[in-house]
């Protein structure tokens, strides 16, 4: 083979491996695709069994919120109809379904007990002979209870609340001169409570604990001044001092 006819060989083998080269080059240095976009929602109704819509879409906010991944955005609402509202992408609507459908094989639940608190907030001042103003009859014990252990004392309301709650949710009731806030569950016949109370006047009490359906309970006691009331609904001049009083009754329990 003469050296010209070689020449020509090698020169398109060359090119051609050129070429090969570049290309592979080329594919090793093409970026990872992105996957940045938004994924798309999508709204959709399911149907809850009758009496559970409330604590569905309780579960389910808790959870969705709970998420880390930002490209996870879902949103549950109850419609006038009762039922589910899921507005999220696709992925959220397979765990819902499974979720509802797993909750439709089981047997239905009974309703949770109502819980009925009742609260009374006494002013109690000293006195030569222990004096209960009007509307205090029904916690008359307590407060005699009180008075033996502190001494003779004038007891005056300032006021009384009743308060219902689903057992598990908050409550909340706004009366003259008090906000009480409540959430309170049953077990085994013990009623567990998160209990706030404050007046305008500026006291206030949170606590929690355990009570005995229809058993009377100070909470606690503070001073409290009488004068930031205007006008006062407490006769007298004080000092005065503030006792919490409650008592909680299980209502249309399952």
């Amino acid at each position: 083979m003469n050296r010209q006819f070689q020449q020509l060989v090698a020169v398109p083998v060359l090119a051609t491996l050129i070429v090969g080269c570049q290309a592979r080059a080329t594919q090793k240095q093409a970026p990872e695709p992105q996957h940045n976009d938004p994924l798309p929602l999508v709204l959709r109704s399911y149907d809850v069994p009758a009496g559970q819509a409330q604590q569905t879409e309780s579960v389910l906010s808790s959870v969705l919120s709970g998420t880390k991944n930002d490209e996870i955005t879902a949103r549950v609402e109850i419609s006038p109809n009762g039922q589910l509202l899921v507005l999220g992408p696709p992925g959220v609507h397979r765990g819902v379904t499974d979720f509802l459908d797993k909750m439709a094989q089981r047997k239905p639940l009974p309703p949770p007990p109502t819980i009925e608190m009742q609260y009374w907030l006494v002013v109690g001042q000293r006195a030569d002979q222990t004096e209960l103003g009007s509307g205090l009859d029904a916690v008359a014990p307590a407060l005699e209870t009180i008075a033996g252990a502190q001494g003779p004392m004038r007891f005056d309301k300032l006021e009384s609340m009743r308060l219902r709650s689903l057992s598990d949710e908050r409550g909340e009731a706004n009366g003259m001169y008090v906000i009480v806030g409540q959430r309170a569950s049953i077990t085994e016949g013990t009623i567990l409570s998160d209990i706030e109370v404050s007046t305008l006047g500026g006291s206030r009490l949170e606590t929690r604990l355990s009570l005995q359906a229809e058993k009377t309970v100070v909470l606690g006691e503070a001073g409290i001044d009488m004068a930031r009331f205007k006008p006062s609904p407490v006769p007298g001049a004080g000092p005065f001092t503030l006792f919490y009083i409650v008592r909680a009754a299980v209502r249309n329990a399952g």
